[in-house]
């Protein structure tokens, strides 16, 4: 048994919530809901995710020592379901989730590691972009009003960025509005909040003014830079595209 789940059950053995059978229970049951709603498009995943929460937020036992590792539990279902897609693209797409896969999948996730196979590292969606094929029109056309690159972009490479697939990097023209677009995208939950990191490592983005490819450290300084300043016109026309986005992902439940 891994150590998270030893760690869920120290304190009661007694209590069915201090058991790996309460979290394997609410994958399960993500597993069944998101088989039902996310391939068959019913919700996208962002929204599937935020309602499996919501609906999960009361546990079963009464008991302070008992809730408090039901929401333990709870919350790790949380991280998996909103910041790493990939595993759930991974684990869920099978028809059943054993839970042998359920341990290998978590270990993923506390750990906060990635996939490795033959040596090398398989990271799908590494943004853990949650876009669709009829979003990508909409992000094109204010990338390119806001002349975030250093020429237009298509709908392919917008979705190739976004999804960590571009084979050819894009060169930034205002480095300050990439960073502010994939920031408010984070805040949205249309990708990870942790997306600076994997945009460095894609190396999909080399900066106008060196031809290198921007690393984490410019991209946390350039979007620390825009904090508390006057707002500019490119981040008013970015708050537009991510309020649309919002509303228009948020309405397939309705």
């Amino acid at each position: 048994m891994s150590l998270f789940f030893q760690r869920l059950c120290l304190d009661n053995r007694d209590s069915i919530e201090l058991t790996p059978d309460c979290l394997f229970r609410l994958l399960k049951e993500a597993h069944k809901e998101y088989k039902a709603n996310v391939p068959t498009c019913k919700m996208t995943m962002r929204v599937f995710a935020l309602q499996f929460i919501a609906s999960h937020k009361h546990g079963e036992s009464t008991a302070t020592a008992g809730r408090n590792n039901y929401n333990e539990a709870l919350s790790m279902v949380h991280l998996l379901l909103a910041e790493r897609h990939d595993l759930v693209a991974l684990f869920f797409d099978p028809p059943e989730l054993k839970n042998s896969d359920i341990e290998k999948m978590m270990k993923f996730v506390y750990t906060e590691s990635r996939i490795e196979s033959d040596g090398e590292v398989t990271v799908r969606n590494p943004l853990s972009c949650t876009l669709g094929e009829k979003d990508w029109p909409v992000v094109m056309e204010c990338v390119n009003k806001t002349q975030l690159f250093k020429k237009d972009v298509t709908e392919k490479e917008i979705k190739d960025l976004l999804l960590g697939t571009l084979k050819e990097p894009l060169t930034a023209n205002n480095l300050k509005g990439i960073c502010y677009l994939f920031d408010a995208l984070s805040v949205g939950t249309f990708i990870t909040g942790q997306w600076q990191t994997p945009l460095a490592k894609s190396e999909s983005i080399k900066s106008g003014k060196s031809d290198k490819f921007v690393t984490t450290t410019n991209l946390s300084t350039t979007l620390s830079r825009l904090k508390g300043k006057n707002p500019m016109p490119f981040q008013t026309d970015i708050n537009i595209l991510v309020d649309y986005l919002t509303d228009k992902n948020g309405s397939k439940t309705q």
